[in-house]
């Protein structure tokens, strides 16, 4: 599976949203700024998000956006899907590749990936914004700064 752009900082948004919660919204330039993603491109992806439930925005001088459930509730498979959609989901080398595959469904090689893609989504269902920004918080812990 090949993870675009969009995904990987639609993600990066998503945590950033939890990392850094407070009682005020969160600007998208915050974000952007924090994680170095175009605003332009973030504001984007941040609407699709609110579109799919993920996020909430706030407009006025001191809006900006938060989730809009629990971070144990948003889980990869669940940003992925609402920025790419189901072509997520099938992944075989050959049938993607210009002249598609002689082979049709009778293939073991395309059994080989589609047990692979099974594992890889039942993963990524299973795989929370909670549980990746608690990791995060983790390895924050641990950064150690030399004079």
């Amino acid at each position: 599976m090949k993870v675009s752009a969009r995904v990987e900082y639609g993600i990066l948004a998503v945590m950033d949203l939890w990392l850094n919660r407070t009682k005020e919204p969160i600007q998208s330039s915050d974000i952007a700024r924090r994680n170095k993603i175009p605003k332009p491109f973030l504001d984007q992806l941040l609407l699709e998000l609110r579109k799919g439930g993920i996020v909430r925005s706030m407009r006025g001088p001191k809006g900006g956006y938060g989730l809009s459930k629990p971070a144990s509730d948003i889980t990869v498979y669940d940003i992925i899907n609402i920025l790419e959609g189901s072509k997520s989901e099938k992944f075989c080398p050959v049938m993607a590749a210009e002249n598609g595959c002689p082979r049709n469904n009778d293939c073991a090689l395309l059994n080989f990936w589609e047990k692979i893609n099974q594992e890889l989504m039942t993963r990524l269902k299973s795989a929370t914004i909670e549980q990746i920004c608690s990791e995060q918080e983790k390895l924050d812990k641990h950064v150690m700064y030399y004079i």
